[in-house]
Order: structure tokens, then C-alpha cells, then sequence
């Protein structure tokens, strides 16, 4: 038997398949697989396979017993590209996910038995354990280990069944309004707000998050004469997984951009309780004299007339395991060292934990000053592309290439 940990994938064979719930008492969870189409979405409620509708249309996926699915890969409709194999508590008096001891998916086939072992989960009432997808003309198989914790209802409307949908995260506060031109002192953008500051020999774009989760910065630097460079502690890959060869460094060839390291996940780290939870791993939440100091990793950036603007670009791999930029409270801060701090958050984020890619803003070398502009655009739903910064300065989210799994 193979184990799969969680974020890894690999090829299987299209026949037929059971899937199987490891680690759950009877009655404990309920098991459930949603047949995904374009958007990861379900073509409609009847793409829902579970206990009140225990087949699939088509009869491809069918639900065996109270803890195991049948799959045949090959009756698979062509326009369904992915199945959603997930569990979810099967009661408000069912503990939370991560208190099933051992729980997982064995997956047995053609292949012979593969054991995806649910891991990373803390809070969450509902998960995909193992997702399979369609792949360069066969079929894959991903752990996934994501889930919500808000329970079923949210993990079902967030792939397109009819249930009501859940309460968005709470609107900020407006924040107290900008004046143009360059300007000292402390200033917080939401979306689409913008604020110009006074040039200075170094500005630093840092991109914060609590510590017991990992995300990573990078920054897309665009040039006058119209290239752009990447500064990066890691490159990307093909869509098979293979490095591409494209080059990437920490700093700009002309110095003027520079990564100053990556942080990494806080070895020890503390999470909050329940649904504030920090971090990907269940801990005990810190005591009150002992603050919880974020995480941060930043840009130095040193205008000269070439450079024309600087994109930084929070990630986290899917390897990761489950979260969102509004559940992390992700936020970038741009400080010029003159006075003038500027803020920008994920206010807007939603609890997508399929959501890798944030950039929270750019920063633009304009005649007057910094301009800086609060964009707050997330990738597609499981996109590990790069974004592409134009030479309008416009931002084409998942059009760059792949990031590489650190």
C-alpha cells in the first residue's frame, strides 16, 4: 500500500475504483462526491452524490455503503473534470474533523491501494479528502485535505449546489479618506483606494500573516524599457511538475529590488481556537502576556527613473494545506521611512481555501511621488500560475507561469 501525503498527487489507471472512509466511527461522518465541471463547480444538484442520492446520473459514482464510493473512471461524462471526494460531520454534536483519529481515504484500483491520510486539519467540519482529475489524457489523484469550517452547507455552495450562501466575512470599517498628492502619515486602503507618498531612498512593501502558517512574497518589477524581472526565493515549473529552467533571483540585476529572505513557518507557532483559528496546525492558543508576532517577509525597493512599478505577490502552495487570505488576515504594509506608512489587507478575501495567489497592491514610480494602489486580486479557484504585470500596469491574474513547490 502507498500513502499519499497531503498536496501529493499521482497517476492512476481509468477503471474502477473504491473509495473508502478510514478512521471514522459508523455514523460519525458523512460521505459525500461532487462531480466538478467547469469552474470547479457541480453542473447541477443532481452532480451531488450522497446519502439521499446515492448515484451519480450517469451512474459513474455510486455510494456503497454509509463509508465507501465506487468510481468508474472510464463513464465519467467528458464535461466533468474532477471528483470531490469529502466528508463532512454528521451532526452539530459530531466533533470536528481533526478529532477523528486516523481519518483518511484508501483508494483501491487497478493500481493497487493507495491511503491519502486526512492531515493539517484543525477546526473544519467538512473536507475534500482526495479529489480525482483528469490530467494530459488520463487521470490523477491529489490528497487535498482542505476544508470548511463552517460544515457542509458551505463545502457544497462553494462548489455550485443550491444552498443558501453562507454570511460573507464582516466589512471593515471605511477607513478615513485620502488625500491626493503626496502626503506623510499612517493611511489604510480597501480596494480600489490609492494614496501617493514621498519618494525616499528605500521603501519597504512587507507582506505580513500569523506565524503558524507559510506563505511566500515575491514581486513582479516592471522596467521603462519594457521588461519585467521577477524577485523570488523560488522559481516555477511546466504543468507536469518539472522545472521550466526560467531564471529567478532574490534582487533585480540592477540591485534596485531585493527580497530580503523567506521566513518560513514559525517552528512552535500557536493557533487560535475554533474559527479563528491562525495556523494549519491544531495548538494551544498563546496566554495573553505573550503576544502572537506576525510573520513577515519584505521587499526593499529603490526607485530610479528605470523602474516604473513594483508588484508584490503573496502564495501559498497548496501543499500547504487549507486556509484563505481573509481567514489568515494577510496584509502588506508600504513604509517609506519619511513618515508615511500605508496598509492594505485582505478585507475582501472570501474563506476560499482553493484560493493560492493574492496581490494585495502596487506600488508605481510616478514623477510626484509613490503612488501606491490597493488591488486586492486573488487567483482562479486552484491556480498556481504567476500573475503578469502589462506594460499599462494592468494585472492578468494566473496567466504567468507555475510557481515551484518550495
Amino acid at each position: 500500500m502507498r500513502a499519499l501525503g497531503r498536496g501529493a498527487t499521482t497517476v492512476i489507471t481509468a477503471g474502477d475504483h473504491t473509495v473508502r472512509v478510514d478512521g471514522a466511527a459508523p455514523g460519525s461522518v458523512d460521505l459525500l462526491v461532487l462531480q466538478l465541471g467547469a469552474a470547479e463547480k457541480v453542473r447541477s444538484d443532481d452532480d451531488l452524490v450522497f446519502f439521499n442520492q446515492p448515484a451519480s446520473p450517469e451512474g459513474a459514482v455510486r455510494l456503497t455503503a454509509g463509508d465507501a464510493v465506487s468510481v468508474q473512471l472510464g463513464a465519467v461524462p467528458a464535461d466533468v473534470g474532477r471528483l470531490a471526494v469529502a466528508v463532512a460531520s454528521a451532526d452539530a454534536g459530531a466533533p470536528d474533523l481533526a478529532a477523528v483519529p486516523g481519518l483518511a481515504a484508501r483508494i483501491d484500483g487497478p493500481d493497487g491501494e493507495l491511503l491519502a491520510t486526512a492531515e493539517g486539519l484543525t477546526s473544519e467540519r467538512a473536507a475534500v479528502l482526495v479529489e480525482l482529475y483528469r490530467h494530459g489524457g488520463g487521470w490523477k489523484l491529489r490528497n487535498v485535505s482542505a476544508g470548511w469550517t463552517e460544515g457542509l452547507a458551505a463545502l457544497v455552495g462553494h462548489h455550485g449546489v443550491g444552498v443558501e450562501d453562507p454570511a460573507g466575512p464582516v466589512a471593515d470599517p471605511a477607513p478615513v479618506p485620502v488625500p491626493a498628492g503626496p502626503v506623510a502619515g499612517a493611511f489604510s486602503l480597501v480596494k480600489g483606494g490609492k494614496v501617493s507618498i514621498a519618494k525616499s531612498p528605500l521603501i519597504t512593501a512587507a507582506i505580513s500573516w500569523p506565524p503558524a502558517t507559510d506563505y511566500d512574497v515575491y514581486a513582479l518589477v516592471r522596467y521603462r524599457d519594457g521588461h519585467c524581472e521577477t524577485v523570488s526565493q523560488f522559481g516555477t515549473m511546466t504543468e507536469d511538475g518539472e522545472p521550466d529552467g526560467l531564471p529567478f533571483s532574490t534582487v533585480t540585476a540592477d540591485g534596485a529590488v531585493r527580497h530580503t529572505g523567506d521566513v518560513g513557518r514559525s517552528p512552535g507557532a500557536a493557533a487560535t481556537p475554533a474559527k479563528k483559528k491562525w495556523g494549519r496546525k491544531a495548538a494551544e492558543p498563546p496566554p495573553p502576556e505573550q503576544p502572537v508576532t506576525p510573520a513577515r517577509e519584505t521587499i526593499e525597493i529603490r526607485l530610479h527613473p528605470e523602474v516604473v512599478a513594483v508588484l508584490p505577490v503573496a502564495y501559498s502552495a497548496q501543499s500547504n494545506g487549507s486556509g484563505s487570505f481573509f481567514e489568515y488576515r494577510v496584509s502588506m504594509s508600504i513604509d517609506n521611512g519619511a513618515g508615511s506608512t500605508v496598509e492594505v489587507s485582505a478585507a475582501h478575501g472570501n474563506k476560499d481555501p482553493y484560493v493560492y495567489t493574492c496581490v494585495p497592491g502596487i506600488i508605481v514610480n510616478s514623477p510626484d511621488g509613490v503612488l501606491v494602489e490597493a488591488l486586492e486580486l486573488y487567483s482562479a479557484q486552484g491556480s498556481e500560475h504567476r500573475p503578469l504585470l502589462a506594460a499599462d500596469l494592468s494585472v492578468q491574474m494566473d496567466a504567468g507561469p507555475v510557481n515551484a513547490f518550495k
